[in-house]
């Protein structure tokens, strides 16, 4: 995750949760930090009665994100979300036992498509041959145990999205002036000079950086504590965001974002390149989405967690906008990475409302209102989500178990704990 957006921090968990109410607050102590930089550092305690204010529930034991034999499915029963691109993400079983899927849209009628597994095994997309409709409601019938959906079948909403892309307007870059390097070996690359300004820079270790600006060119770039340059990755238009080292298929890796950067959200991909710098995979979100800039994090399993954004055609009256506004849905996607299908996918809008922003929203219908702003995620041990979001001013438990449902959360307008004197969660 990028420094100025990230979660930092630790928040204990709960003790075994009890039946009925809890008799009093649990203290629960940590320090989160939000957008910004800003941490709130104290004790905090979990409010009487609210979901979540003791411990989760036994570990699962099969799979990270589901029980036995039980499905998660992407859009989730009752989604009101779903991009008219959409896969049906079903994880949870080896693709040779889904069996039938029958897909039919209210005003599209029956859709054709193919089951197409994902490579860690642990189940499969069906990918439809025709896209779904705006406003329709789609029947899903399956033959499976899924989570949220008694008998194996459920119903989505697909939403009126809008689009959120624009022209960028970039000033002209600025290669033959000073603070501009051009090597002997390769002079068009035209990386900008790094100048580290201490006393004490340490001996070894890299700085990894991705440049922006006018003077030279954008990219990822690695250079020596002294800021000699070891390595860059000119870009031919757009910005590179979060350059980190990771692994993939065990093996160390180097992986960011590239793309445009409009409204302050990214929309491009995800790089991975090999310790030797070359391309090992380019992930692009799913479901006819962009990849955002906030996060790229790979997991063992071979799977990467992506942050993305989408304009949905929203009823914003309550936050001072219009009927007919343009809400953007803060959307988590695990991506397979050998077959760039959608495992899961995790939508904003479906679980918080656009009341708890500390935004009101614009009066104009077609200024996309960034009422979440999706931020960081972490999986946690049990196998739910961590999701921090920078216009609500807090962090969220989901569990894709039971539909993406919050299990609690964690400062905002909504949070299931007291804060302790003097904390306080901002952005």
């Amino acid at each position: 995750m990028d420094v100025e957006d990230g979660v930092a921090g630790a928040v204990r968990r709960r003790a075994p949760r009890r039946a009925g109410r809890p008799s009093g607050p649990r203290r629960v102590a940590g320090a989160l930090a939000l957008a910004a930089g800003i941490v709130a550092v104290g004790a905090v305690s979990a409010a009487p009665g609210a979901e979540g204010a003791t411990s989760p529930r036994a570990p699962r034991v099969v799979s990270p994100r589901v029980a036995a034999s039980r499905v998660v499915v992407s859009p989730a029963p009752g989604s009101r979300t779903a991009s008219p691109q959409t896969e049906i993400s079903l994880l949870g079983v080896p693709a040779r036992d889904i069996g039938a899927v029958k897909v039919t849209g209210s005003l599209s009628g029956p859709h054709r498509g193919r089951l197409e597994a994902y490579s860690t095994g642990s189940g499969a997309s069906f990918v439809v041959a025709r896209p779904f409709v705006a406003g329709e409601t789609v029947t899903v019938r399956t033959h499976l145990d899924v989570a949220g959906a008694p008998g194996g079948s459920w119903r989505f909403v697909v939403a009126h999205d809008i689009s959120t892309i624009s022209a960028p307007t970039q000033p002209a870059l600025r290669t033959d002036v000073p603070g501009v390097l051009h090597p002997a070996s390769a002079p068009e690359l035209a990386a900008p000079v790094v100048t580290v300004q201490r006393d004490d820079a340490p001996e070894g270790g890299d700085f990894f950086l991705a440049p922006k600006g006018t003077t030279g060119r954008a990219g990822p770039m690695i250079v020596r504590a002294d800021g000699r340059l070891v390595w860059f990755h000119p870009l031919a238009s757009g910005e590179a965001f979060d350059l980190n080292v990771q692994r993939y298929q065990g093996k160390d890796v180097l992986t960011w974002f590239q793309g445009e950067v409009v409204d302050g959200h990214g929309q491009g991909e995800d790089v991975i390149e090999s310790s030797s710098y070359h391309t090992v995979a380019v992930v692009h979100a799913g479901n006819g989405l962009d990849a955002d800039l906030h996060e790229l994090q790979l997991t063992p399993q071979g799977t990467l967690w992506l942050t993305a954004y989408q304009g949905t055609r929203w009823n914003l009256s309550g936050q001072g906008g219009p009927v007919d506004g343009d809400a953007l849905d803060g959307i988590v996607q695990e991506v397979d990475v050998a077959t760039g299908l959608v495992m899961y996918q995790w939508d904003s809008l479906d679980h918080v409302p656009v009341s708890q922003s500390d935004f009101r929203a614009p009066h104009a219908p077609d200024v996309p209102y960034d009422y979440f702003h999706v931020n960081s995620i972490d999986v946690l041990p049990s196998g739910d989500l961590l999701v921090s979001a920078r216009n609500t001013s807090a962090a969220y438990e989901i569990d894709p178990a039971r539909s993406g449902k919050v299990v609690w959360t964690l400062g905002g307008s909504a949070s299931s704990f007291t804060m302790g004197p003097g904390a306080r969660f901002w952005f």
